[in-house]
């Protein structure tokens, strides 16, 4: 697991892509006392958003595996205030911390700060783009409950064009092969933009704009 997130862990479909099913069994089966970790290891974590879930699992989550944490809200913090740029601010930081978590109302900048570190960044939300650390968690939800992901059917209902979370779930289980139904309120012109956006990410066209609850299949495995 390690290794799919080397680089970073900054879009769905890029750990969707990279693993196998066995995958979820071995993070279903996974002891935290069963496993030995370094302590001398410091996650930075900038949460420029008011977070309560994503926010305090990923820092207990650090904390409990043998990890420090170093936590700052903005930029605005550090010397980007000063002029400093985000190529310069990434580099640096790739010297105090061994991975970056960043939560952003900035759309792509996980994705900009790991383009010059030389760390691990994981993406807790960039703006209206991607929440691919939850969409993760729906899935070894999901695989618990029906020990598989492909062939199943899976329908998003809500705020689509809004919800980051929403993205990046379409985006995870149609990599893998379920079928994805996006019922969206309210209905707006641009969410089919959007929708054509993630399909060209997973290749696929296994993912469907519906209109009303008759246009649903028979069986639906999961409601989102």
């Amino acid at each position: 697991m390690y290794e799919i997130i080397e680089k970073g862990f900054l879009s769905s479909y890029r750990i969707a892509s990279r693993i196998k099913e066995s995958v979820y069994e071995e993070i279903l089966k996974f002891n935290i006392n069963e496993h030995f970790y370094p302590s001398n290891y410091v996650a930075g974590i900038l949460c420029e958003e008011s977070s309560s879930r994503t926010r305090f699992s990923t820092e207990s989550a650090i904390l409990k595996l043998g990890g420090k944490v170093i936590h700052f809200s903005s930029l605005e913090e550090t010397s980007i205030k000063k002029g400093e740029t985000l190529e310069e601010s990434a580099r640096l930081w790739s010297h105090y911390f061994d991975l970056l978590a960043v939560r952003s109302k900035k759309e792509y900048l996980p994705f900009i700060l790991n383009r010059y570190s030389t760390i691990p960044v994981i993406n807790l939300g960039d703006g209206a783009n991607e929440h691919p650390t939850q969409a993760l968690a729906t899935l070894v939800h999901v695989f618990s409950r029906f020990g598989k992901i492909a062939g199943i059917n899976i329908c998003l209902w809500g705020d689509f064009l809004k919800s980051r979370t929403m993205h990046s779930v379409a985006i995870a289980f149609a990599t893998l092969g379920a079928n994805v139904f996006i019922y969206p309120i309210p209905m707006e012109a641009s969410i089919v933009y959007t929708v054509k956006q993630i399909r060209r990410r997973v290749f696929d066209s296994n993912i469907r704009i519906i209109n009303s609850i008759n246009e649903m299949p028979k069986e639906i495995n999961v409601f989102y």
